[in-house]
């Protein structure tokens, strides 16, 4: 007790010093529960002011108005003339512009949310070549899916060299798109999709030749009802062709083989500012070009399209067979019996008759000749022709290489169609079983059946030395040449189908440029003679307050063009 009273002194310090701390904290923790309080009411303001408050629709951003700004822009700089019914003074401030609102669902991508994908230009694919008389075909497909994204085929370019290791000389290309931009061209809705996939889903298959009703439903007889029968050119395409896309190599040297490797140009699609496009629920992808695409010029200087070509495809290759189609057509003179044998060194007198047809490179078609050849001489001859627009006749001479060793009657087998009657066993009245036709319940007659027959047939052959090959060949007498394989038919078929396709897509860009064009140098044309330089109507207006304030040292300098004008002090808009 006694240390208390004798410390008494310190103890209500202690006391006074407690309770003073304890009232700052309380005024402290008022304080501040205030400012928060403050803050939150400011915040729900500023919530409720912009969700009463819209800005006006104009002002939004949308890619559907982005175009518009500067008209609406312009509209808005005429506003004081159109308020005041005259021109108005100079020196004149304008209250600055509402800040522009962007709609949420409108709000372009940030970096974090933009997609990056790459672009694809594959080689085409399954490359194949097949070689005719005078001409060697070359097939191959467009590649699919991710092999082809956010690129246009413009065209496939055909590579040839004499090995697989010497492909290096272009030789020509396959148009399938243009090389400008058109609209209507759709962008790829996904990137697996391709730009190709949505092109090609607005156009017909270039390879398909139904391309019209009377392809696909063939004209009947008035009477009758009967089908006509299509012609070579309008039967429809094989499906193991479809997706096929033709080069057709007609410089070509018989019994020469020739390599072959294509690859394609593509045009990019058109991109936004950093190559950004619109992808599909509000995706918003970022292209990249891959390094090894190799950038091409556009033919035309002012074309702004992105042209790249593609890696080079697998090789192809085959033999070109001879320029030359021959035809036996028969014999001059009397021929041996069969079984004959001719004396030691005796040469017959008999002849054999021969038509040729033969490629002529110049006119790259076929030119007939005959040849009437004895026993040991080689089947050759002149074809004479002339070129388009020409006066002079050039000739060709060519040798086939075959020698006429003898020409013997030989009876040749042949597998021949012919109709039999349907035939069934039955057992007759008398308990004996035999054939007996069976009856067609409509018509009331036998029915009938196709089979195929071999039969001999007499004939003459003519035997030929080959001198190429060292073997001798045999070659019977025939009306007409061999038939061509439907192969080069189809594919020669497809080849002018594509040709006819590219020049009428050609036609049809080449009209929707020219028009796009046209409308800008008219939107250019308005644009210009609604802008104005401020004064213009009123050349004693005063001039519009310059950039950095009033001029000093007199009247606004004039530039070389005059008021306005270049260095001038009365600047327009641009």
């Amino acid at each position: 007790m006694k240390a208390i009273v004798s410390h008494i002194e310190w103890l209500m310090a202690g006391v006074v010093i407690l309770v003073c701390g304890v009232f700052i904290f309380m005024d402290l923790s008022e304080s501040q529960n205030d400012a928060l309080e403050s803050l939150r009411n400011d915040g729900k303001k500023i919530n409720e002011a912009l969700a009463t408050n819209p800005v006006d629709p104009k002002w939004e951003w949308s890619q559907a108005n982005q175009s518009k700004n500067v008209e609406v822009f312009q509209a808005a700089a005429k506003r004081p003339g159109e308020a005041l019914a005259a021109t108005p003074d100079g020196w004149v401030f304008y209250p600055r512009p509402q800040r522009p609102f962007v709609a949420a669902d409108q709000k372009p991508k940030l970096d974090g949310d933009i997609v990056k994908v790459k672009a694809a230009l594959n080689a085409p694919a399954s490359p194949s070549a097949k070689a005719d008389h005078g001409s060697v075909y070359l097939s191959f497909k467009l590649p699919e899916g991710d092999g082809l994204k956010f690129f246009h085929v413009v065209r496939v370019e055909v590579f040839r060299g004499a090995t697989a290791e010497e492909i290096k000389d272009l030789i020509g290309a396959v148009e399938i798109g243009t090389e400008e931009h058109a609209e209507g061209e759709l962008p790829p809705e996904q990137p697996a999709a391709g730009a190709q996939a949505a092109e090609a889903a607005k156009s017909e298959d270039l390879n398909t030749t139904a391309r019209s009703s009377k392809h696909a439903n063939p004209p009947k007889e008035a009477a009758g009802g009967k089908e006509k029968p299509l012609a070579a050119e309008e039967t429809p395409i094989p499906a193991e062709y479809k997706g096929l896309i033709v080069f057709r190599d007609q410089d070509v040297q018989p019994k020469k083989t020739y390599f072959y490797k294509v690859r394609l140009v593509g045009r990019l699609i058109k991109l936004g500012p950093g190559d950004l496009v619109a992808g599909p629920n509000k995706t918003v992808y970022k292209v990249e070009v891959p390094a090894e695409l190799t950038p091409v010029k556009p033919a035309k200087a002012d074309n702004p399209a992105r042209l790249y070509a593609g890696a080079l495809s697998d090789a192809a290759s085959d033999t070109a067979p001879p320029n030359f189609q021959i035809r036996f057509a028969g014999s001059n003179g009397e021929l041996p019996k069969e079984g004959q044998v001719l004396a030691p060194g005796f040469v017959p007198s008999y002849q054999g008759r021969f038509a040729v047809q033969v490629w002529v490179p110049a006119l790259r078609e076929w030119k007939e000749d005959f040849a009437t050849v004895g026993v040991n001489q080689e089947i050759t001859g002149t074809i004479k022709y002339k070129k388009p627009d020409a006066k002079d006749t050039e000739q060709l001479d060519y040798k086939t290489g075959l020698k006429l060793v003898e020409i013997v009657n030989k009876s040749e087998r042949k597998m021949e169609t012919r109709k039999v009657s349907v035939t069934e066993k039955k057992v007759n009245s008398d308990g004996v079983e035999e054939e007996v036709p069976v009856m067609d319940e409509k018509t009331g007659k036998p029915k009938v059946k196709e089979e195929q027959v071999e039969r001999e047939i007499p004939n003459q052959a003519a035997m030929l030395y080959d001198t190429d090959t060292k073997k001798t060949e045999e070659c019977f007498k025939r009306p007409d040449y061999e038939k061509r394989k439907e192969a080069f038919i189809v594919l020669d078929r497809i080849f002018k189908d594509q040709e006819a396709q590219a020049k009428k897509e050609k036609d049809r860009v080449a009209k929707l440029v020219a028009a796009q064009r046209a409308a800008q140098e008219k939107r250019k044309a308005e644009d210009a003679a609604k802008v104005q330089q401020p004064g213009a109507e009123n050349p004693n207006m005063p001039p519009m307050m310059p950039p950095g304030g009033p001029p000093t040292g007199g009247p606004p300098p004039e530039g070389p063009g005059g008021p306005g004008g270049p260095g001038g002090g009365r600047p327009g808009y641009k």
